[in-house]
């Protein structure tokens, strides 16, 4: 009796056994999210980066409504996960690296039924990617850091080097005029004497120049103040340097201006169109003989014109292109990318046009 249970009990184990085999794998499908893409089984399988949804699927020939299979996929999660009666298992969004999918019956766990593949890295998941965009990240703020401190630098160059033009400036007014104030009081000394009356003159000239000077040093130091960059406040300065000069020598001045107050100067452009105004001024007050001047200035798309006009006896410009103060005015026309027009003969006044871009 006992023998036969022996016997009935291991033909039950063994017909068991024969009915869970190891199951097959039927297909591997990755997608890259267009495009889907079937893999030959049995040949090594490479997916690109961007094949990163993958679905496998298999089978048990021998399968049974109470089939439960089991798989883990190595190289993502060790761990055995139940699938149920389910003969597909599917991914998304696997990083690339070495693979080997794993299943079985639960019927039989010791057959293990396994499939590898690879899927290649992209580039932003390589060792070398983290390294390299923070190296990347330091070389921009680098060149960032760099650039603004270039920037500061060359800001502060344009600073001294204006600041050396505006000295060089005055040293020049302040020198020549002292040199005339001191040859004069030199001259009215020697003359006070034995002829009061003839240093009289002499003394008138010297608070001239004075005046002159001091009325100059305003307009300099005006125009380096911060905050003195409005175009219409910069204009508004010039007629009141122009109509003092003017004045005391006993000559008229219309001015007129149409510049909005929007438009703005820099430092370097106040400074080249003081000194030029200054030199037109003084040439107008010492040698013109005029009696009447106009001054305008209006802004013409994105330039700035003014014009200069008396009725003075008025010069061959020819001859007289040569002297200092033209070429210095064509000098700093030149540095503001200007032009300037002189329009003068002998006996018929001068006009004069300045033209610079805002």
């Amino acid at each position: 009796m006992i023998t036969r249970f022996a016997s009935l009990l291991v033909l039950l184990l063994w017909g068991r056994m024969a009915v869970a085999r190891q199951p097959e794998f039927t297909r591997f499908w990755a997608s890259n999210g267009l495009q889907d893409s079937s893999f030959t089984l049995g040949k090594p399988i490479r997916l690109n980066y961007r094949q990163t949804h993958l679905r496998i699927s298999f089978r048990d020939r021998n399968s049974s409504p109470a089939t439960r299979y089991a798989y883990r996929l190595v190289g993502e999660d060790p761990r055995w996960y139940d699938n149920g009666g389910s003969e597909s298992v599917s991914y998304a969004n696997l990083f690339g690296g070495q693979y080997r999918f794993e299943v079985k019956n639960m019927a039989n766990p010791l057959k293990v039924s396994s499939l590898s593949f690879e899927l290649e890295e992209a580039f932003w998941q390589r060792t070398w990617f983290v390294p390299m965009l923070v190296g990347y990240g330091l070389l921009v703020a680098g060149v960032i850091l760099y650039l603004v401190m270039l920037y500061k630098l060359r800001g502060r160059l344009r600073l001294q080097q204006l600041r050396n033009a505006i000295a060089a400036d005055l040293h020049d007014d302040v020198g020549s005029t002292l040199s005339t104030i001191s040859f004069l009081g030199e001259l009215a000394k020697r003359k006070f004497p034995k002829q009061p009356e003839a240093s009289l003159p002499l003394l008138e000239k010297m608070v001239d120049e004075a005046h002159q000077m001091v009325q100059t040093m305003r307009g300099m130091v005006w125009t380096i103040s911060p905050g003195n960059d409005n175009a219409t406040d910069f204009l508004e300065k010039v007629r009141s340097f122009v109509s003092t000069m003017l004045n005391s020598r006993d000559i008229s001045l219309t001015f007129k201006h149409d510049v909005p107050e929007r438009d703005l100067l820099s430092v370097e452009q106040q400074r080249h169109l003081f000194l030029i105004i200054k030199e037109i001024t003084h040439n107008i007050a010492k040698h013109a003989n005029a009696r009447h001047v106009t001054f305008y200035a209006r802004k013409h798309e994105q330039f700035l014109w003014i014009g200069v006009t008396d009725d003075g006896i008025g010069f061959t410009v020819d001859t007289s292109g040569e002297g200092n103060g033209l070429q210095n005015m064509q000098k700093r026309v030149a540095e503001l990318d200007g032009k300037l027009e002189i329009e003068s003969a002998n006996g018929q006044g001068t006009i004069i046009r300045l033209m610079i871009p805002l």
